[in-house]
């Protein structure tokens, strides 16, 4: 009998991706996984979900919503905020830091989620990491080399 599952090995909830910069979120999704994350879910709009689904690991489930405020992951121990997002309006930008707020575990503000915190002003909380391109590949050879391990929230 299996004692161990997917659940059991943490679960990463990512916020990433639009029309243009889809790889980003892809990245993003990827490391989590490959870091070891037995659940990864990418959220995402719907104008930027064909492309996604078709493109990610098959093990990376890709959820669409109408709008960050129908994101709700009680379950995860990681929320990733950021990577490819583009520019956020000022609607969603508030949904995104009421996700990021209530959130009870890890949240990575990455990328455009780290822009968003900043062009809003986003009263930063005491489980919120930031750091641009630390927490996953990026194109800086540097920067990926002393990528944070952000993972170990998941225990």
């Amino acid at each position: 009998m299996y004692s161990y599952f997917k659940n059991r090995a943490g679960r990463v909830a990512v916020v990433a991706g639009s029309v243009g910069m889809a790889g980003a979120a892809q990245m993003c999704a990827e490391v989590a996984l490959a870091d070891g994350a037995g659940l990864v879910v990418l959220y995402c709009l719907p104008p930027v979900y064909p492309l996604l689904a078709a493109r990610v690991a098959p093990e990376i489930m890709v959820r669409p919503v109408a709008s960050y405020a129908d994101i709700h992951e009680p379950h995860a121990q990681a929320l990733v905020i950021g990577p490819g997002l583009g520019e956020i309006q000022p609607v969603a930008a508030e949904s995104l830091r009421r996700l990021a707020e209530e959130f009870d575990g890890t949240v990575v503000l990455d990328a455009n989620g780290l822009n968003t915190a900043a062009a809003y002003g986003w009263k930063l909380q005491k489980n919120w990491v930031l750091h641009s391109c630390a927490c996953f590949p990026c194109h800086c050879a540097a920067t990926r080399s002393a990528r944070v391990n952000w993972f170990s929230a998941l225990g």
